[in-house]
């Protein structure tokens, strides 16, 4: 259901705004002495402004960003050509729905925008902490290698509740050494595969 109403708010967008430009034409167009026509069709733009005006409040944070991004709802030029157009035409142009509506875009991407950054630092302590897992596999290989540290490992290992756990820590031990020799060469020098 939130599929359907996420689709029917960005048609009513796109089509409100549509046919309150069109409205609009008609009352510029419209010769002076048609002042019943001119009536009609400004009574008809602001019935789509207020349409754009409620899909637009309806739809904050529901929009996808396709139609966001598209240009199809709102462009740079809009607000100062609604803005002109008042001007030129003396015609009553509601430029804060266009506002709205902008704010809503922006919004979108500022969301994202800091989505973004707020990954990039978990991306960054990821690296960090995968960084120092072959500093962390040498220790652990030089301390395996330490005569007290092997001969208390193999008096745990015979405790019958703890040789489990050691097998498992052991084979951890293993796959982070595998690991290690993968992500740092002979050569010492770290490479990713």
């Amino acid at each position: 259901m939130e599929k359907y109403a996420v689709l029917s708010i960005e048609t009513h967008l796109f089509f409100a705004r549509i046919m309150k430009e069109h409205a609009l034409f008609l009352e510029a167009g419209f010769p002076c002495k048609d002042e019943a026509w001119i009536k009609k069709a400004d009574w008809f733009k602001e019935q789509f402004e207020e349409l754009l005006r409620d899909a637009i409040e309806i739809g904050e944070g529901r929009i996808g960003g396709c139609i966001l991004k598209s240009g199809e709802l709102l462009t740079e030029f809009t607000i100062p050509a609604e803005k002109r157009t008042a001007c030129l035409s003396g015609i009553v142009i509601d430029s804060e729905i266009s506002g709205m509506e902008q704010r809503m875009i922006q919004s979108f991407f500022a969301k994202g925008k800091e989505m973004r950054g707020r990954m990039t630092a978990v991306d960054v302590k990821a690296m960090r902490a995968i960084g120092k897992m072959p500093v962390y596999v040498k220790a652990m290989r030089a301390i395996g290698k330490m005569p007290v540290y092997v001969k208390a490992m193999r008096a745990i290992g015979k405790m019958p509740v703890d040789v489990k756990v050691m097998q498992v820590i052991g084979k951890m031990l293993v796959d982070a050494e595998a690991m290690s020799v993968r992500a740092v060469g002979a050569d010492g020098k770290r490479f990713m595969k």
